[in-house]
């Protein structure tokens, strides 16, 4: 595709007019605030590629936004982002824009909390609904035939709720969300939500430990 300057002027953080080796926390000092874009085990290069990623890719006024399919929106985000894919599509960049590394998700959720804060707001109230929803149907009793009524309402604001939290989800990462950013963001403000014990962190980098398990045995059999 080609494109002009002007068609991403309306970015929160418009990086295509910089050229490619341009310090973006220096150009960008919002980036500073938030760790979630400093890759520390990545080269400064790789880190300033994401980043671009993140944006054309996230961002509600890319010109990228016009493309409807995900894994194709992305990999069009890869192309303008700068990386080298003139010996096909390295390992580690297929894996994040299939939404396998949970660092680089959490990036994009933080992208996407800071040009729609009031959605993230929404969202987590939606969750903590929900949550409250879910133990008053665990602790129900059951046998109670008068509470009949009374746990299917429960049931229907369950279901309620899930399609409405489905909903702010797609709209606050400009509908370009799978199962596994999904996840990525309920882990997220789940552990915003709660101070984290080292049990619950290693139990979720577990699970993220497992996902790229899985990636590499896949890959095997391409």
């Amino acid at each position: 595709m080609i494109y002009s300057d002007k068609d991403f002027e309306g970015m929160l953080l418009n990086v295509y007019p910089h050229k490619l080796g341009t310090d973006l926390f220096k150009k960008f000092p919002i980036l500073d605030k938030y760790s979630e874009f400093k890759l520390e085990k990545k080269s400064a290069r790789f880190n300033e590629r994401v980043i671009r990623y993140v944006v054309y890719s996230f961002d509600r006024n890319s010109p990228l936004t016009t493309i409807d399919d995900v894994l194709e929106r992305r990999f069009e985000a890869i192309k303008l982002a700068g990386f080298d894919l003139n010996k096909g599509i390295p390992a580690e960049v297929d894996m994040f824009v299939k939404s396998l590394n949970s660092d680089i998700n959490n990036m994009v959720i933080r992208y996407c909390i800071i040009q729609s804060n009031t959605d993230y707001m929404v969202l987590v109230t939606y969750e903590d609904a929900l949550f409250k929803e879910l133990a008053r149907l665990l602790n129900f009793d059951t046998d109670d035939e008068d509470n009949v009524e009374k746990k299917k309402e429960i049931i229907d604001n369950i279901v309620k709720l899930r399609t409405q939290i489905n909903s702010i989800r797609s709209d606050m990462l400009s509908n370009n969300v799978d199962m596994f950013l999904s996840k990525s963001l309920t882990d997220f403000s789940e552990a915003k939500r709660i101070d984290l014990s080292p049990e619950a962190y290693a139990k979720m980098l577990k699970s993220w430990n497992n996902v790229s398990k899985y990636y590499k045995e896949a890959m095997k059999h391409k």
